[in-house]
């Protein structure tokens, strides 16, 4: 499900306390956004809130929320654990879970369609564990190459990235020049 942030209005944000703590590294402007978006689907919010007030009901189920800095987007994902997509990028990739969703470049770049050879579908993991915590030595070389956006501790490419059992929380950077709009 996908929300442009700038076109709803700030709520506060009364959710169960996995998704208030997975959120919390993002802006307050964002968060508050982004409540107001779940609170216009209604049906959206009741699963999401379901899910973070009871996850061991919902094993094989792992949320992947991307915030998207460039357009000011955010993107929930219910990925399922047991329909693991196979490409782009490495199986159950953080990119080939946002392509099998039918979200495309223009949410989630990747100029290599997944192989390893530029960093355009780089992201910050800022909340939650991944299958494949530590980079390969190729996706280090790759981080380095955009003067743009310098990696930090949290940076990795999402083709590589691998979706675990705990919720994520992303964040598609931009550049400074790059940010469309900020609430």
């Amino acid at each position: 499900m996908i929300c442009n942030l700038n076109n709803y209005q700030p709520a506060s944000l009364d959710a169960p306390a996995g998704l208030t703590d997975l959120l919390k590294e993002l802006p307050e402007p964002v968060i508050s956004n982004y409540a107001g978006f779940l609170n216009s689907k209604p049906e959206f919010k009741e699963t999401l809130f379901r899910y973070f007030s009871s996850p061991e009901k919902f094993p094989a189920i792992t949320p992947l929320i991307i915030y998207n800095e460039v357009n000011h987007q955010m993107v929930t994902l219910l990925t399922n654990r047991n329909e693991t997509p196979e490409e782009p990028g490495e199986p159950n990739s953080i990119l080939s879970h946002v392509r099998a969703y039918g979200f495309d470049e223009t949410f989630l770049c990747s100029d290599c369609y997944g192989q390893l050879s530029c960093s355009s579908c780089a992201i910050e993991v800022l909340t939650g564990d991944l299958n494949n915590p530590d980079p390969r030595d190729e996706e280090f070389d790759m981080l380095d190459i955009d003067e743009a956006k310098p990696p930090t501790e949290k940076t990795r490419l999402s083709c590589q990235a691998q979706i675990a059992k705990t919720p994520l929380l992303v964040k598609i950077r931009a550049s400074e020049k790059k940010v469309l709009s900020k609430v």
